[in-house]
């Protein structure tokens, strides 16, 4: 029978505890979920779970307090469950991208909220393929907005956006901007004939001017307000380029 772990001065403890920031998990290699339904999603997807509970009925590894979980929980009402997971080695080499799947490229972007629905949306609309450049993608708050999302996806660092965007254009995308110019179109008036590269940029200033030239097409999607939230601007272009848009053949 496995002993309860009752101590936060406990060893395992305080390195969860520790999670909690980014060097840390950065250092290790290793992050924190809560819950069954995140759990549940990281071991459908073969990523290496250390499962503490508060149920000695459930799966897990260690039995912990309510007092020990609350300790370590990032949640006002933690759940019943927490896991450390080992993160699985992020690419660089775009060799390995699932050419059968579009590519969200999320360039600066800040907001955790924004990020986990963004990543939700991708999974539902075959953008299986992220591109992501100064992201701290296993924030808490990314996992817990992604809803489980984030651990079925395949991640790629760009450390040199212009040499990515131009390998990618030589694989035959096309790469599709989101800012407004005179040059932008209706993106219901769109048609796309390759698999393509959606970038999002920055909540407040947008796609970097750098990768700005190597853009093939700019679209824009109409609507009787100022302007939409980028997550809601993105889930509507991967929507419809996947319902509506694509001419591929998947």
């Amino acid at each position: 029978m496995n002993k309860v772990i009752s101590s936060k001065e406990n060893e395992k403890i305080k390195h969860l505890k520790k999670l909690q920031n980014k060097k840390y998990r950065q250092k290790f290699n290793e992050f924190l979920i809560e819950g069954d339904h995140l759990i549940d999603e990281a071991l459908k997807n073969n990523f290496e779970c250390q499962i503490y509970s508060t149920k000695p009925n459930e799966k897990h590894d260690f039995l912990i307090t309510k007092e020990v979980l609350k300790h370590v929980s990032l949640l006002v009402n933690s759940e019943q469950k927490i896991a450390k997971v080992k993160i699985k080695e992020t690419s660089n080499d775009f060799l390995n991208i699932d050419q059968k799947s579009n590519i969200l490229f999320l360039n600066n972007l800040q907001d955790p909220t924004n990020i986990g629905t963004l990543l939700r949306s991708a999974l539902s609309f075959n953008f299986k393929n992220i591109i992501y450049d100064n992201l701290d993608i296993y924030n808490p708050k990314i996992i817990r907005a992604s809803q489980g999302a984030i651990f079925a996806l395949n991640f790629f660092k760009s450390k040199n956006h212009q040499k990515t965007l131009k390998y990618l254009q030589e694989k035959n995308y096309e790469i599709i901007g989101t800012f407004l110019h005179s040059d932008s179109t209706n993106l219901y008036q769109n048609s796309f004939d390759k698999k393509i590269v959606l970038i999002l940029g920055n909540e407040g200033l947008g796609i970097e001017k750098e990768i700005l030239t190597l853009i093939d097409k700019n679209v824009i999607v109409p609507i009787n307000f100022e302007s939409l939230n980028v997550a809601i601007a993105g889930s509507i272009i991967m929507s419809y380029v996947e319902n509506k848009g694509s001419k591929n053949e998947t």
